[in-house]
């Protein structure tokens, strides 16, 4: 996963569009400020959420995102989600802290043997403003993933 700082303090989510797009296609040449525009991030509160999925589907070679969140979707399967995604090489935006989002590009997990999901143990993400190849305990992911765009 290719690791992209935001142009902008609001353009985390077109920096991750465009990461997730270069993962793609390594030839991908459209700018955040283009991303933003078509997903609508204005100063100060950047994209509104809805925006994400179809920057998403319009910019990768993803057609099928959409927006899950965390509060109506059990733990173990909104981890397995995300797990799944990555085991298939498909990046994901996850929403952190609630203001802010970063791409996951990996981890460790393992099977829960009560329900069968997969669990995270550590996740990987890119952070267009802090870095590149972050990682987290799941404890720490837990708390601050509120929502997903797989």
């Amino acid at each position: 996963m290719p690791w992209l700082k935001q142009e902008q303090y609001y353009y985390c989510v077109p920096a991750s569009i465009q990461m997730w797009a270069l993962f793609d296609n390594s030839q991908f040449r459209v700018s955040q400020t283009t991303i933003a525009a078509y997903v609508h991030a204005m100063p100060p509160d950047g994209t509104p959420a809805t925006n994400v999925a179809p920057g998403v589907n319009y910019y990768t070679a993803t057609k099928d995102a959409s927006l899950i969140d965390a509060f109506s979707t059990p733990q173990a399967q909104f981890d397995s989600m995300q797990i799944t995604s990555i085991n298939n090489q498909r990046p994901l935006i996850a929403v952190f802290n609630q203001q802010h989002v970063v791409v996951v590009s990996g981890g460790s997990w393992h099977q829960d043997q009560v329900n069968d999901w997969n669990v995270w143990d550590t996740v990987i993400y890119q952070d267009p403003s802090a870095g590149a190849d972050l990682e987290l305990d799941a404890s720490t992911w837990h708390e601050n993933v509120s929502a997903m765009v797989i």
